[in-house]
């Protein structure tokens, strides 16, 4: 037979561990409508920009644009 065992509710929040994530690496979320950020070619994998920017658009509705800019590439805010 098992034994019960008790559990007693307590008053105390669980803290969750900050994730990492793409939003932090970009500035998303500090970019208003018009304004863009310049990602060097070779710096980073644009389509993980591209990624990241859709994801964080859905979450947020909002939109961006990645376009070509001479030697790299240039990510704006277009909603």
């Amino acid at each position: 037979m098992r034994e019960e065992m008790e559990f007693r509710v307590e008053n105390k929040p669980v803290l969750r561990p900050r994730m990492n994530s793409t939003y932090d690496k970009y500035p998303f979320a500090k970019m208003k409508v018009g304004q863009s950020f310049f990602i060097e070619r070779g710096l980073v994998d644009t389509q993980a920009v591209r990624t990241a920017a859709a994801h964080y658009g859905k979450r947020h509705n909002v939109k961006f644009s990645i376009v070509r800019d001479g030697d790299g590439y240039r990510c704006g805010r277009i909603a």
